[in-house]
């Protein structure tokens, strides 16, 4: 018996817990596999946060396409409509083109609440107006340095306002405009004479565009610290009333009179969630406002040249404001006129990109439209 203990008891020596070494090949086994996961975790997120943001860009164009049946116009970039005769009467409508489609992307209840002023709904948050991988937003509000240096841009009684990273393509949802207020749709899938598939309808914008790291972080030139945009989806017109927005565009004229010399001016601004807008003064590109398509725009501006197109890979302080910005990695999600949603690379040659954003310009698009 004793020698049978004895035994026993040597077996179970030899084969209790590991040694120093085994242990050190198990943690570096499970750091190789965590590595080789990790990758792959990160891939499937960034293919989630990419099938999200075509979501919301197909409920956008098909929206566009409710409101064109039950309008016989495409939603306006902007609308201003009411009684003419009076300057104490408030607009039965002042509102921005993304606000015109609430009705149509389920969102009624905030139109309800604006009187139709969409200045009323600025802090409303609207889920589909918003790409997750924009990193100045959360939760669909104004988020991080944009809220906390630009508070008076982006806030109201420290409540975030709404913003968006989907800008619509002003050169399609046009207006006439009435001694300088744009208070007729005009735009019609029928002016696409470009064709529906070879015009864009939605583009993407990062919601806060700030420049002094554009082109190079730390160098000169660079766009400068007061360089900056912000992409609102409730930003129409302005007015002093009733719509008075904290930026540094001047007021529309009331609906009774002549507004800023029969222009846009005041209607027109880089805030309003657009591509394309109509210019605040005629035939002078660069007084803006952008993103713009036409790679003219501010070509230079602070000695920086602009390279047209789209910029891939931009960061918070990062931001090229001349352009859009493709928000995945290489890629810009877009919405087409014939409510389709593609993935434009951002080395889409300049020319092609510019033309394909003119709906009836009558121009052959480049090989790399179809690439």
């Amino acid at each position: 018996m004793r020698s049978y203990s004895v035994r026993s008891s040597r077996i179970l020596n030899r084969v209790r817990g590991f040694t120093l070494v085994e242990l050190l090949v198990v943690i570096a086994i499970i750091g190789i596999l965590v590595g080789l996961l990790l990758p792959a975790v990160q891939a499937a997120r960034a293919a989630a946060r990419r099938m999200q943001c075509g979501n919301n860009v197909k409920q956008l164009v098909l929206s566009a396409h409710n409101f064109e049946s039950a309008n016989k116009t495409l939603p306006p970039w902007a609308l201003a409509k009411g009684d003419r005769t009076s300057s104490a009467t408030l607009p039965t409508v002042f509102a921005s083109g993304h606000f015109l489609l609430l009705p149509y992307i389920e969102q009624g209840n905030i139109v309800q609440k604006a009187n139709g002023i969409s200045f009323n709904v600025r802090t409303e948050k609207v889920a589909s107006f918003a790409c997750p991988d924009d990193p100045t937003l959360s939760s669909a509000g104004f988020t991080g340095f944009a809220l906390t240096n630009f508070a008076a841009r982006t806030s109201a009684g420290g409540v975030p306002y709404g913003g968006t990273t989907y800008a619509l393509n002003a050169a399609a949802c046009t207006t006439t405009q009435t001694d300088g207020h744009p208070m007729t749709a005009s735009g019609k899938f029928a002016n696409m004479t470009d064709g529906l598939s070879n015009t864009i309808l939605v583009v993407e914008r990062q919601a806060f565009c700030y420049g002094p790291d554009f082109p190079t972080p730390g160098l000169t030139p660079n766009l400068s610290a007061n360089s900056f945009t912000f992409s609102i989806w409730a930003r129409g017109g302005k007015n002093a009333v009733h719509s008075n927005w904290g930026d540094g565009a001047p007021a529309a004229a009331n609906l009774n009179a002549v507004n800023n010399n029969g222009g846009v001016d005041g209607y027109a601004w880089w805030d309003c969630p657009l591509l394309d807008s109509p210019l605040r003064t005629a035939a002078t590109l660069n007084n803006g406002p952008g993103p713009r398509s036409n790679p003219a725009f501010r070509n230079p501006f602070n000695g920086v040249a602009n390279p047209g197109g789209i910029q891939s890979g931009p960061t918070v302080r990062k931001c090229d404001w001349r352009r859009p910005q493709a928000m995945h990695t290489g890629t810009m999600t877009t919405g087409l006129g014939d409510g389709s949603v593609r993935s434009v690379s951002a080395s889409i040659d300049v020319t092609t990109f510019s033309r394909v954003c003119l709906p009836q310009d009558g121009q052959v698009l480049g090989d790399s439209w179809n690439e």
